[in-house]
């Protein structure tokens, strides 16, 4: 259950629906009219929050690369494998995400296991980023479907973008991962 009541509804505006938990910010095409909606068992009914209340989505910055998401999901969710649910050490939590020698390099440690994979895509610029929440950023990002991922970065922020929608994650401030 949210913290914050309006984060128990979704809001549908301009052709997509937006949904948040504060660490990742889901937006995806759809059909529904305008307006907050709850889900209610497997049905999304007509909500009574506010849409003016709903969060902002975080603004992102330049395109930093594409990638496949045949390669970029599961990579992610091997990945969200080797990661820590240790609060003292949040960089543990987390997935880095890294451009090297024009590919996309996947790396987390719980600092007992490491993981690392290089995955093909097409770097437009460097990128360096501790991608938070990484169980759940993973577990959505294999969801949003098919194609090829835009990857912009932001101040705090690395969005995963294709053409039914997009993932905004919140990163890790500072990128010292330890032994990567």
């Amino acid at each position: 259950k949210p913290s914050f009541p309006i984060l128990s509804e979704v809001m549908v505006k301009d052709g997509y629906i937006h949904a948040t938990d504060l660490e990742i910010f889901v937006r995806m095409k759809t059909d529904l009219p305008d307006g907050m909606y709850r889900l209610v068992g497997n049905n999304l009914e007509r909500g009574v929050m506010n849409p003016a209340e709903f969060p902002k989505t975080p603004t992102v910055g330049k395109s930093v690369a594409k990638v496949s998401a045949n390669v970029l999901s599961p990579a992610l969710e091997d990945a969200s494998k080797f990661t820590s649910d240790s609060d003292t050490r949040p960089q543990l939590q987390g997935i880095s995400i890294k451009s090297k020698d024009g590919r996309v390099r996947v790396s987390s440690t719980d600092f007992f296991r490491l993981f690392g994979e290089t995955i093909p895509g097409k770097v437009e610029d460097d990128f360096d980023v501790i991608l938070m929440a990484a169980n759940k950023a993973a577990s959505t990002i294999g969801k949003i479907g098919e194609g090829i991922y835009n990857i912009r970065t932001g101040k705090d922020n690395i969005s995963f973008e294709n053409e039914q929608g997009e993932i905004i994650v919140r990163t890790l401030e500072g990128n010292e991962y330890p032994m990567i």
